[in-house]
């Protein structure tokens, strides 16, 4: 549509600005729980512990993937990571929380982390947010998908 034209063609001239931008319009519907927490690592460590399935995917312009494949991620303490499509394994290997300083997010500032030490996938990459049973990675802040998790 001719809003996401015109969005486009602001990017391009004004990509700090853009960068700030693009937090807000993807951010609301890909956020757990539709709002963010500013929460210290060890409680997202805590929080992201368990078993979670891939729900969505959603790329910078708002496109909207739902997964066609059953894309299930472990996070084990104190670092262990699997993560399978349909049971196959994708990659595994060790996780932690990387702090990327703060971000002002809905008008307050948030500590924003994201995954280190994780494998480069298409499913795995972002800020992670966490709340209820709901976990968000993303990463249209840098031009990348936004993910959203949920508990199995």
């Amino acid at each position: 549509n001719m809003r996401s034209i015109l969005f486009a063609g602001i990017c391009l001239f004004a990509f700090a600005a853009c960068q700030r931008e693009q937090a807000v319009v993807n951010g609301k519907n890909n956020l757990p729980c539709g709002t963010v927490e500013n929460l210290d690592s060890s409680t997202i460590h805590n929080r992201l512990l368990g078993e979670w399935v891939l729900k969505r995917q959603s790329s910078p312009t708002g496109q909207v993937t739902i997964p066609g494949d059953t894309i299930l991620v472990q996070f084990r303490s104190p670092s262990g990571y699997t993560l399978t499509r349909n049971g196959e394994l994708i990659s595994e290997g060790t996780w932690s929380l990387v702090s990327e300083g703060n971000s002002v997010i809905d008008d307050q500032s948030v500590a924003m982390w994201r995954l280190g030490q994780v494998s480069a996938t298409e499913f795995l990459g972002g800020y992670v947010f966490v709340c209820g049973t709901e976990l968000s990675l993303l990463a249209s802040f840098y031009d990348g998908m936004d993910q959203l998790y949920e508990r199995k």
